[in-house]
């Protein structure tokens, strides 16, 4: 039996569960605390999806999870290879698909993968899919201090989603700034939700 814990750490924190391949369940911080984008994922986000699988955290083989904002009160901790907290996401070198390290929960330390933001939308949209092989592109604000990282073009095939990065690519950026003119809405916040 495979049991992952993924994570959302950013905003709109959420937590959702795969066991053998299948989801079990999912759920959005903001459902419990009523806090429109919480960002602040806690131990009753990852024990609501747990719950659903008559699990705990020490049945958990993997946590795979994106986005990470260092702040001492964090009831997630990243850790890098030397067992000491990682201080943001971009320490984690975030324009590469995947970066093994470790995230310690409650003082519980966990084998994990982060997961490129952009990656994890493609990769949600591919997989929950009925295509075998499909071009994936997303797209969001990402910042200004990483441009290359608003928006992404991948193509998924089978099990696999292959990303192709754009620096540079600020279409992402593009979008923040638009949608508000066009009454939608901050980029980041607002629109597209």
């Amino acid at each position: 039996m495979s049991l992952i814990l993924g994570l959302n750490l950013g905003h709109d924190s959420s937590a959702c569960l795969v066991k053998d391949g299948r989801l079990i369940g999912a759920i959005t911080t903001e459902r419990l605390t009523r806090i429109k984008k919480d960002s602040n994922i806690n131990a009753a986000t990852i024990n609501y999806v747990l719950d659903m699988a008559g699990a705990k955290l020490s049945d958990v083989d993997m946590i795979g999870f994106t986005g990470y904002e260092y702040s001492p009160n964090n009831y997630i901790k990243v850790l890098n290879e030397k067992d000491q907290e990682i201080g943001t996401w971009f320490d984690i070198n975030f324009l590469q698909p995947v970066v093994p390290c470790q995230v310690s929960i409650n003082g519980i330390k966990k084998k994990a993968m982060h997961i490129q933001h952009h990656l994890s939308h493609a990769a949600s949209a591919f997989y929950t899919s009925p295509f075998e092989k499909s071009a994936c592109f997303t797209l969001d604000a990402s910042g200004r201090s990483a441009p290359e990282a608003s928006s992404l073009f991948a193509y998924g095939e089978g099990s696999n989603v292959f990303p192709f990065y754009c620096p540079g690519l600020m279409i992402g950026n593009a979008y923040s700034e638009m949608t508000p003119r066009l009454g939608l809405g901050a980029g980041l916040y607002k629109a597209g939700t």
